[in-house]
């Protein structure tokens, strides 16, 4: 019964798939790159929309982790060298999320999923804002309601779109059986 209960919640063994949670990395870098241009898009154009910033302030106070605070002057510009550090920073930072949360995503259903998502979003704007923040002071200033919506927007996001890439794949054989 257990065995039928796992299976009606996850659709892995349609076509062959694997009815096992493991992570499909691929799958779980991919959910993560979509959902991590979602989010720094919704930051960059909800930021400028409702709080008044520039279009490439979140660019900024993410590059400033890797090139110091040098990056925050002129935080308004577009600064090929800061966008480009950032876009890698932020891109590493959602496909490692991704690679996290493989690992529980396939323990709920395709309707639940988004909603650990949302949830596992807001638990990661807690820990970059509110524990990394004496790290990197700057990203203070970042706490609010745009970046907050926009994490669960994230995590959301980031499930339903490895629910799309992960569920009917059939799994990688590496044995020749």
């Amino acid at each position: 019964m257990a065995e039928l209960s796992l299976r009606t919640r996850t659709p892995y063994h349609r076509n062959g798939g694997d009815p096992s949670p493991r992570a499909r990395w691929a799958s779980a870098v991919a959910a993560g790159a979509v959902a991590g241009i979602a989010f720094i898009a919704a930051v960059s154009v909800l930021g400028s929309i409702f709080l008044g910033d520039g279009v490439w302030t979140p660019f900024h106070r993410i590059a400033a982790m890797a090139l110091g605070p040098g990056a925050l002057a002129d935080i308004d510009a577009f600064d090929a060298r800061v966008i480009s550090t950032a876009l890698a920073i932020h891109l590493g930072l959602a496909a490692f999320y991704g690679l996290v949360l493989s690992f529980l995503i396939p323990e709920f259903t395709r309707r639940n999923a988004p909603w650990l998502g949302a949830v596992a979003g807001l638990l990661i704007y807690l820990v970059n804002f509110y524990g990394f923040s004496g790290l990197f002071p700057w990203m203070v200033d970042m706490r609010g309601p745009v970046t907050l919506l926009s994490h669960a927007v994230f995590g959301s996001l980031l499930a339903s779109c490895y629910w799309a890439l992960h569920a009917d794949r059939p799994a990688l054989r590496l044995s020749g059986n």
